[in-house]
C-alpha cells in the first residue's frame, strides 16, 4: 500500500473477526508470490471468519429508556477516550477530539469518564427522549432548546444534568464559538466496543457507523450520582477571532523557499468545509 502499489491480494488483510483483526504485525517476514505463475496452497493463511459480523452496531433499545434521533446535524459519532495500542495494526487511537468536555459531560450525567459520548459538530442534532433520562451537553457555546410532548419550549443551559421527560426534544443550535459539542446520557448508551474502545474512527471505519435519522439510541443502567452543574470554558475560539497555532516544521522543509516558508507564518488561513476528524484543509 501506500504510495508504491505493488500489487493486490485476495487475502482477507484485515477482519474484525479475528482475534488480532491486521492480517501483517509489525516485525512479521513477509514473501510476496506471483499468483500468475504461482499458486498459494488453501492453508498458508488464517482461516477468515468470514460470515461474521464485521462490526456491532449499536445494541437494540427494547423497551426501556432510549433517546431517538430526529436530526443528526453535520456529522455525529459516538466517541469516547479513544482507541489506544493499536497502532501496530494501523488503527489510530482517535476517540473525542475535546477530552475534557467528553469527561465532564460523563461526570454531569453519573458515568465513568470512558463511557461514550455522542460527539456532534456545529450544531443540528435533535434527541427525543423515550421515557424520563438525564442527559448533559459540554464543549462548543451552543444555545440549547427543549421542545416538550406538548409542544412547551425554552432554552436550557450547558454543562449541567437535564432532565428529559418521556417525549421531550433537545435541540443543539449552531455554536456560536467552537465546533464540537458532547452528549452524555445517563447510564451510558448501549454500543458494544470494538477493540476495546466504542469510538467511531472515519479513517479506518472502525467502530459504529455516523447516527442516522430514525435511529434508537438504548441506554444502559445509571449507577454513578449525577454531578452538580459546571461552568462552561470561557476561551473557545469564535469565527470573528484569529487562533494561533504552534508548528514544527517538518523534514519536507528544505523543499520551500525561505521566503515560502515566512509567508506560511505570516498569512492569514481559512479552515474550509473539505475538514473533517482525520485532518483540517485551509485556504
Amino acid at each position: 500500500g501506500g504510495w508504491q502499489l505493488i500489487g493486490t491480494t485476495a487475502l482477507e488483510m484485515w477482519d474484525l473477526g479475528r482475534e488480532v483483526p491486521a492480517l501483517l504485525q509489525p516485525g512479521f517476514r513477509v514473501r510476496f508470490v506471483d499468483v500468475a505463475t504461482t499458486s498459494i496452497a488453501a492453508g498458508a493463511c488464517p482461516q477468515s471468519a468470514r460470515g461474521q459480523k464485521s462490526q456491532k452496531d449499536h445494541q437494540p433499545a427494547g423497551n426501556g429508556p432510549a433517546l431517538i434521533v430526529r436530526a443528526t446535524g453535520l456529522q455525529t459519532l459516538f466517541q469516547d477516550l479513544g482507541r489506544h495500542g493499536q497502532a501496530g495494526q494501523g488503527v489510530s487511537a482517535s476517540g473525542a477530539v475535546d477530552q475534557a468536555a467528553c469527561r465532564t459531560a460523563n461526570r454531569l450525567v453519573g458515568n465513568a469518564p470512558g463511557v461514550a459520548c455522542l460527539e456532534t459538530v456545529n450544531g443540528g442534532l435533535q434527541l427525543q427522549s423515550r421515557g424520563d433520562t438525564v442527559v448533559a451537553v459540554t464543549g462548543a457555546d451552543a444555545p440549547l432548546t427543549l421542545t416538550t410532548a406538548t409542544g412547551a419550549r425554552w432554552p436550557v443551559p450547558r454543562y449541567q444534568p437535564l432532565a428529559l421527560a418521556d417525549g421531550d426534544v433537545l435541540a443543539v443550535g449552531q455554536p456560536r464559538a467552537g465546533t464540537r459539542c458532547y452528549v452524555a446520557a445517563r447510564g451510558g448508551f448501549a454500543v458494544s466496543p470494538v477493540l476495546g474502545s466504542c469510538s467511531t474512527d472515519t479513517l479506518a471505519r472502525v467502530g459504529p457507523p455516523a447516527l442516522a435519522v430514525g435511529d434508537v439510541l438504548a441506554l444502559g443502567a445509571a449507577t454513578g450520582i449525577v454531578g452538580l452543574a459546571e461552568l462552561p470554558p470561557n476561551d473557545l475560539p469564535g469565527t470573528h477571532e484569529d487562533v494561533v497555532l504552534d508548528v514544527v516544521l517538518g523534514p519536507r522543509t528544505d523543499w520551500f523557499t525561505p521566503e515560502a516558508v515566512a509567508l506560511f507564518a505570516r498569512q492569514r488561513w481559512q479552515v474550509t468545509p473539505q475538514s473533517n476528524r482525520v485532518g483540517l484543509r485551509l485556504a
